[in-house]
């Protein structure tokens, strides 16, 4: 298996640092989605500083894990200005102290204009403007210090499909975003059956900007698409995992929404198809 296979620290529970990092081995992961504020133990920590950032690592590092994905999960695209302004000083320090995470490329999804989650006024031509606003004040201070980050495209936010992420490209126009492909966000009870396209097109379009792939799975039932841990749904896992392994040798390959007991189905799942 060439995918560097890993997953998100938070979808382990744990009471501690050192208990997350024990389960975290006992799986073979060699990497993490590390999102401080999503931590239990950690629910003091909303900006990073230099020490809490270089202990971290070191207690990651002694671990033989490495922060392939640094989450910041905030709404850079909220109507309430300060909200919209926390979260992006908050992705800056993230950036800023990426260097301290071997230069983990920081990551968030882009959120909703509404500060109440899901809401149609996403899928305005003014939310996709106001996201490329905030991504690309993201990308200047990223491109002033030397950092990466991704975005990543879902179908209830502004970048909800592979239009609109072509458009948010362009228009920021930096070498520094990149891009996290989960096709699972990009696949509704609209257009479940033509995920071999969605699939072939995101690889097709974006294969340069793509840093990190998000394994996750769905099932449809009575007329709702409903996400399931790693294959237990009707994902074709066998295009996305070849596509991945053929073209993105040792990429970093995510684990996300899955309980500790579907773990080793999803591993021996992978190691199956790569």
């Amino acid at each position: 298996m060439s995918i560097s296979l890993g997953i998100r620290a938070h979808d382990l529970p744990a009471h501690d640092l050192n208990e997350m990092l024990k389960k975290i081995k006992s799986y073979g992961f060699t990497n993490i989605q590390f999102a401080p504020t999503k931590l239990n133990f950690l629910h003091n920590i909303t900006f990073l500083n230099y020490g809490q950032s270089r202990f971290l690592n070191k207690k990651l590092c002694s671990a033989g894990i490495q922060v392939s994905i640094l989450g910041c999960y905030v709404n850079i695209v909220s109507k309430d200005k300060n909200v919209r302004n926390e979260a992006l000083n908050r992705f800056k320090n993230y950036l800023d102290m990426s260097r301290y995470f071997d230069n983990a490329i920081v990551a968030t999804e882009t959120g909703s204009v509404g500060n109440n989650g899901y809401t149609e006024q996403n899928f305005t031509d003014e939310a996709f403007l106001e996201v490329v606003k905030s991504v690309r004040e993201l990308a200047n201070h990223a491109e002033k210090i030397g950092a990466l980050f991704a975005i990543e495209p879902g179908i209830n936010h502004p970048i909800y499909n592979l239009q609109r992420t072509k458009e948010l490209i362009e228009l920021v126009n930096s070498p520094n975003l990149k891009l996290i492909f989960d096709p699972c966000n990009l696949i509704s009870i609209d257009n479940f059956e033509e995920q071999d396209k969605i699939i072939n097109d995101f690889f097709d379009s974006f294969n340069k900007r793509i840093c990190a792939f998000h394994l996750k799975d769905f099932i449809c039932d009575k007329g709702q698409l409903q996400i399931v841990p790693f294959g237990r749904g009707s994902l074709n896992k066998r295009l996305f995992l070849t596509r991945i392994n053929e073209e993105f040798p040792h990429a970093f390959g995510l684990l996300e929404s899955i309980n500790e007991s579907d773990i080793d189905n999803a591993v021996r799942i992978i190691n199956t198809i790569c």
